[in-house]
């Protein structure tokens, strides 16, 4: 519709948000099952993320794309969250989570694509940039812990230094001439490299053994994007 009416843009994006809220809260409120807030971040950063990332495409087929997924992924959340709040079993724990992982890969590309663009549309200093990263990294780290049984102490830790570490690389893939999408791309990859890492710590699992594969195809996966990115 925003197609046509630009204008209903902020509209759609300030309806969605509320509509989301309002359905998490009420998921939430019926099962009287853990803080409402624990549960927005998946849906609001994966709309708000993907929405951003629309903005700076030019292509109607990808944008209709960008919005079928962002459906595609609120229907998905929801089933889970509501089969998660009803049941609670292992297997609907281990779906919901499999959700978030999923949401935050694509909101972490969407969002860091976008944003690698703002110094050049809007002549944003890259610090500022770091500083819309930063919470948004902040969060999809964060909205993984109230499905995981840890201690907080350990947990603030390495949230800390995944943030530090995801946003030390965000600086550096800024300075490559590479295109937003492979520079969102490389981002995304680092951040669920970076989840792989925290979900063996969880299982008490972190060991050379265990994390040799994740970096082997990481790696692979690197140096391809290198081999055939455009550059600029």
């Amino acid at each position: 519709m925003f197609l046509f009416e630009p204008k209903l843009f902020y509209w759609l994006i300030a309806l969605g948000t509320i509509l989301i809220l309002v359905s998490v809260r009420y998921l939430v409120k019926i099962t009287k099952k853990g803080n409402w807030l624990s549960f927005i971040t998946s849906p609001v950063l994966f709309f708000l993320g993907l929405t951003l990332y629309a903005t700076v495409l030019t292509n109607r087929f990808w944008l209709q794309i960008i919005f079928i997924i962002i459906a595609w992924f609120s229907f998905n959340y929801f089933r889970n969250l509501f089969n998660y709040m009803h049941q609670g079993t292992e297997d609907e724990v281990a779906r919901l989570d499999n959700t978030l992982l999923i949401g935050g890969f694509l909101t972490i590309f969407s969002s860091s694509a976008a944003l690698y663009t703002m110094p050049a549309f809007l002549n944003w200093p890259f610090w500022a940039v770091l500083l819309v990263f930063v919470p948004i990294v902040f969060l999809l780290f964060n909205q993984f812990l109230p499905l995981k049984k840890t201690n907080l102490n350990t947990a603030g830790v390495m949230l800390g230094l995944n943030v530090l570490v995801l946003t030390e690389i965000v600086w550096v893939l800024s300075l490559l001439p590479l295109n937003f999408n492979v520079l969102g791309c490389l981002t995304a990859l680092f951040y669920y490299l970076l989840l792989i890492i925290n979900r063996l710590h969880w299982r008490n699992s972190l060991n050379l053994k265990n994390i040799k594969t994740p970096l082997i195809l990481a790696a692979i996966v690197i140096i391809l994007l290198f081999l055939t990115a455009r550059w600029l």
